[in-house]
């Protein structure tokens, strides 16, 4: 077997994967008020507050009625709804000023959030419900 005779299918197979990268598979929705109201609204929710990473490819979502935390994410065109359960939150962490939140998750399918809040300020608004997912402890700063 002429040992070059694996290039033509594996250029092949980049090539797909480029194409589908390049029509629409690489690229996801930015997270603004708007779509993630209407996620929530789709779902049966309602927020109280909200909150958008940076990069707007996720976020927080404490939901009207009941102290529970939605994660928000961009899942391609969609926007991605999950209601937390306490037991669904392994660890949260707070470093940094301005703050960062960290949410780690107990399974694998859902991986951790990362949200930069504006100040102390912002953060103190959400400590009551988060509260419930776990110890905030100390905010350390790094």
């Amino acid at each position: 077997m002429d040992p070059t005779a694996f290039i033509l299918p594996l250029a092949g197979i980049a090539l797909i994967v480029v194409l589908v990268w390049l029509l629409r598979g690489g690229r996801s929705v930015d997270l603004d008020e708007g779509n993630v109201s209407r996620a929530l609204a789709d779902e049966g929710l309602s927020a109280v507050r909200t909150a958008i990473s940076a990069d707007r490819k996720s976020g927080l979502a404490w939901l009207a009625g009941e102290d529970r935390l939605a994660v928000i994410r961009s899942m391609g065109d969609d926007v991605g709804v999950s209601v937390l359960a306490p037991d669904d939150v392994s660890r949260l962490t707070i470093r940094g000023a301005p703050p960062l939140l960290t949410v780690h998750f107990r399974t694998l399918g859902q991986s951790r959030l990362a949200m930069r809040f504006a100040g102390d300020a912002e953060l103190d608004r959400w400590r009551p419900v988060l509260a419930l997912y776990g110890d905030l402890g100390e905010k350390s700063v790094s």
